[in-house]
């Protein structure tokens, strides 16, 4: 899974003044802390976006959450686990760290300047604006951490390493199931991850008892 440490290692390797890593390196930042699948944000191809099926980016929304805390929304016109309608999925802008949303997100629109109705991830290609692919992120993935001799990991692995950075930061465990749209008993298995995740919550109420 992606680990703080990996996060700096592939940061260093992106120019966020280019508009392919700028791109890359957004849609990573949130589709982590969105605890989203990269298959959600992407499309399967370039020529198959489709505004019905895959986010712009006029799906994005700055809104404040009850303590007057900023987040960011991201409507999903159609997702893995409600293939029918669409669902809102959000993030909040992070500071102090090597990784903000939102910083991230503005830098990309500054560099990869598009319409309301293109793809989120919409990048100036040479030969012009295109939707980025899956394929795409997956392999610019496994090609960095080779280059890095990371261990590898997938795009479902993003899923996971920022499920398991909520639960460590003490967020309840049917609070990250819902934010991570899982599905059944899927979700138990990473408390094997850690019989710490236990003890912060133990003392939490939890649907999933």
């Amino acid at each position: 899974m992606l680990q703080g440490v990996h996060k700096l290692l592939i940061r260093a390797h992106l120019n966020l003044d280019n508009p392919h890593d700028a791109t890359i390196y957004t849609c990573l930042i949130i589709v982590l802390y969105c605890i989203a699948r990269l298959g959600e944000f992407m499309v399967q191809a370039i020529s198959k976006f489709n505004p019905s099926k895959h986010i712009m980016q006029a799906n994005v929304s700055h809104l404040q959450d009850p303590n007057g805390l900023p987040v960011m929304k991201f409507y999903i016109p159609t997702m893995k686990c409600t293939l029918e309608t669409g669902e809102d999925t959000q993030c909040a802008p992070q500071s102090g760290g090597i990784t903000n949303p939102k910083a991230a997100l503005e830098n990309h629109f500054r560099v990869n300047l598009a319409p309301p109705d293109a793809h989120l991830f919409a990048w100036k290609h040479p030969n012009g604006l295109r939707a980025l692919s899956k394929t795409e992120v997956t392999n610019w993935l496994a090609a960095i951490v080779k280059t890095l001799n990371l261990a590898n990991f997938k795009g479902h692995s993003l899923h996971i390493g920022r499920t398991l950075h909520y639960l460590l930061k003490g967020v309840p465990f049917d609070v990250v199931k819902v934010m991570g749209y899982w599905a059944g008993d899927s979700f138990m298995i990473y408390l094997s991850r850690g019989p710490h995740l236990l003890q912060l919550h133990s003392h939490a109420p939890s649907s999933l008892a």
